[in-house]
């Protein structure tokens, strides 16, 4: 470990966290240009943000859409959070937690004791955590490289694992300090608890965490990742996905199965039906309406593909 000046900490981190700002957006509608354009500035913005969530629920509301443009790092104080993806249901209980990347989550918070689900959470853009990391590295020599590779590190999106007794603590500490020493609008307080929770993940052994905050932090990804996202319900074809990436199609295929962990086509068709289920539940759209705006041209194959997928038609499943 190197050896730093007195004031250096306060220093560098002031230099990489100017301001806090909330930007949380639920989508339960189509998503348009404009939200497209908003997800794609964020993403590639200069300006860092960083913010602390702590979310307290008293009753289930069932599973909602949601949009971030940030990066999300929390953790389950009660209860039970449950991330619909393509190939079932990922949970996080009591003493986990969750990483997320910038884009597009089907999520359901669950009460647990006394009719409760709490979580706290982290949320900062691309920007902040390459700046974080490269204080960790500069002044404390911490290593930013993993060799960690293993079947839940497949896929972009969405990582849960129960958290270290150094991780726990951390957030318990959090939740007391942060949030009940009502020092949420502390820029400071929450900088320098940011600043903590990742060193804790680094400085510890090789594992999923690491590996997907050194993931997340690769400028060539989230390029990557953004374009996927800007155009995930637009009539685009496989190949004008690789033109828009820089990409030949089978670089583009290759490099779509190593970051979201299966072929484009099929990813794509499960992110527009999973959309599709959500917005069947929580809007009073057609069926019609519902297929173009995930990216369905052709309304008979919404149905048919819907069909397989949840073993009942749209309509029937909205009756259920």
């Amino acid at each position: 470990m190197k050896s730093i000046s007195k004031s250096s900490d306060f220093d560098q981190l002031g230099l990489f966290m100017k301001r806090l700002v909330v930007i949380r957006l639920f989508l339960f509608h189509n998503i348009n240009s404009q939200t497209k354009l908003f997800m794609d500035e964020l993403i590639s913005s200069e300006t860092e943000l960083v913010n602390v969530e702590r979310i307290v629920v008293g009753e289930n509301r069932g599973v909602q859409q949601h949009l971030s443009p940030s990066i999300v790092i929390g953790y389950v104080l009660v209860g039970e959070k449950r991330l619909h993806h393509i190939n079932g249901i990922i949970s996080c209980r009591e003493g986990e937690l969750f990483i997320l990347g910038p884009g597009i989550y089907y999520e359901e918070n669950r009460v647990g004791k006394k009719g409760l689900y709490k979580q706290f959470a982290f949320n900062f853009d691309l920007v902040t955590l390459q700046r974080l990391l490269c204080a960790l590295n500069v002044n404390y020599g911490i290593s930013l490289s993993s060799k960690h590779l293993c079947l839940m590190c497949g896929g972009y999106n969405v990582l849960s694992d129960r958290a270290s007794d150094l991780l726990r603590d951390f957030f318990a500490v959090a939740d007391t300090s942060i949030y009940h020493a009502k020092l949420l609008n502390d820029e400071i307080g929450v900088r320098i608890k940011l600043n903590e929770l990742i060193y804790l993940l680094l400085s510890g052994e090789d594992n999923c965490f690491r590996h997907r905050l050194l993931r997340l932090a690769d400028n060539d990804v989230m390029r990557f990742v953004r374009v996927v996202y800007n155009n995930l319900f637009s009539d685009v074809s496989i190949e004008s996905l690789a033109t828009l990436t820089h990409n030949s199609l089978t670089s583009f295929k290759s490099r779509f199965r190593h970051i979201f962990g299966m072929p484009p086509h099929r990813w794509i068709v499960e992110q527009r039906l999973l959309r599709a289920r959500v917005l069947l539940q929580s809007s009073q759209m057609t069926i019609s309406e519902i297929a173009n705006g995930c990216g369905f041209t052709n309304v008979s194959h919404f149905i048919k593909l819907f069909k397989r997928r949840f073993g009942a038609t749209p309509r029937a499943y909205r009756r259920e």
